[in-house]
């Protein structure tokens, strides 16, 4: 699966044999890849249409082709990252086959998709924080998406039957408010050494510090 929803380069010119299925989705592609990054940069004040099509390279017509408006696109761009991300989550995990090294691999795949996609993390991660009720429920349910699967690891330890119902959502929003902080900082390398912190943060509840540490060490 390919790391990023951003075409590497515009539609060829004239005629081409490429389908109107592939093209739709480079179109599309372009505009979610363009929504991340006006975010990122002007924020959700100043998310236009014009800065959209212009940085997508695309006509007006094209971008209300697949959105009607500006909220929508943001709010379906949300959508479409999240599956992306969770696409290379998935592939990362079904890799592993301990429990623990899927958490391991997840968090690596988070990093990574954060480094090469920071607009795009920025997004994913800054939605319960825009003043938009559609948005913010978006997030939640990616959120508690991921919850879920955190949750998976309550049948892998005893420690983990005692854990509050809340854990996992808990979880998933610290690691979240930390890469967003990450993502803005001025630091050369924002994201220096948290793979381990991360993954021993997050195995802890289930497996104890001692075997928490123990995962880390392998990586």
């Amino acid at each position: 699966m390919s790391s990023t929803l951003e075409p590497s380069s515009p539609l060829p010119r004239g005629r081409h044999k490429l389908s109107p299925e592939v093209v739709e989705r480079h179109q599309r592609d372009r505009v979610v890849a363009a929504v991340a990054q006006v975010m990122a940069e002007h924020g959700y004040g100043g998310l236009t249409v014009e800065r959209v099509i212009a940085l997508a390279r695309i006509s007006r017509t094209t971008f209300y082709g697949h959105f009607d408006n500006k909220r929508e696109a943001l709010i379906g761009s949300h959508e479409l990252i999240f599956r992306h991300f969770l696409g290379l989550l998935q592939d990362a995990c079904r890799a592993q086959v301990e429990w623990a090294d899927k958490v391991r691999a997840a968090i690596g795949v988070t990093l990574g998709f954060a480094k090469s996609e920071p607009a795009q993390a920025q997004l994913l991660v800054a939605g319960l924080l825009i003043a938009d009720r559609a948005l913010a429920g978006r997030t939640q349910v990616s959120y508690d998406r991921l919850a879920e699967l955190l949750g998976e690891g309550r049948g892998y330890s005893p420690l983990a039957a005692g854990l509050p119902e809340t854990t996992e959502r808990a979880l998933i929003g610290a690691i979240a408010t930390i890469l967003a902080r990450r993502l803005v900082s001025a630091e050369p390398e924002p994201f220096a050494g948290l793979h381990s912190q991360l993954t021993e943060f997050t195995l802890i509840p289930y497996l104890g510090r001692a075997e928490a540490a123990q995962v880390v060490g392998r990586g």
